[in-house]
């Protein structure tokens, strides 16, 4: 049965600190409107974008982030030549950064003045330069079970893992390199 909740786990220190259970609709996604300079998140509301840069064929934005009780401002690369989101938030200065990036296989599509994001399930969390984790396995296989995403979505988004692995081994764990290969001419 897929659950209809996710978990959040904050840690300091390797220690939780707390543990949240929020509503959050299966599969969201996000849309990117370029003429607005607006996005809808993931949690579902339209944003203003502090930041939004479109270079060859990726795209970066940044914006505060108000009602959070964890991040402060949040920046997010699309790279849909890649099948990848990598996110940097800025935790609130009473949060203990729990990971440096987070990063997830997804499909994006773009149409006009649009960017629209669906969601590939597979998520890594990375440790600048250290080590990374995967996250949310289980939801790919919830989601193929379900009919939510397809064998060729589930492929690409596996491939798409495979080669981000492979590029973080080969720089030492290193986003900051990864995203300067993958998205050149937007912000580090």
């Amino acid at each position: 049965m897929i659950d209809d909740y996710r978990d959040l786990w904050l840690f300091s220190r390797g220690r939780r600190l707390q543990h949240e259970r929020y509503e959050v609709p299966r599969n969201p996604g996000l849309s990117v409107d370029l003429a607005t300079k607006h996005v809808r998140d993931r949690d579902g509301g339209w944003h203003p974008l502090g930041d939004l840069i479109v270079s060859g064929d990726a795209l970066y934005y940044a914006r505060p982030v108000d009602d959070s009780l964890h991040f402060s401002y949040y920046e997010r690369w699309l790279v849909p030549a890649r099948g990848l989101v990598f996110s940097r938030p800025r935790f609130h200065p009473h949060i203990e950064a729990a990971f440096d990036w987070y990063i997830e296989t997804d499909f994006t599509s773009i149409d006009g003045q649009c960017w629209q994001v669906r969601d590939g399930y597979l998520d890594l969390e990375v440790w600048e330069g250290s080590r990374y984790h995967l996250d949310d396995a289980h939801e790919l296989a919830e989601g193929l079970a379900a009919g939510e995403i397809s064998v060729s979505e589930t492929v690409h988004a596996l491939e798409a893992l495979g080669r981000l692995c492979e590029a973080l081994k080969r720089t030492d764990c290193s986003v900051r390199t990864v995203l300067a290969e993958y998205a050149p001419g937007l912000p580090l």
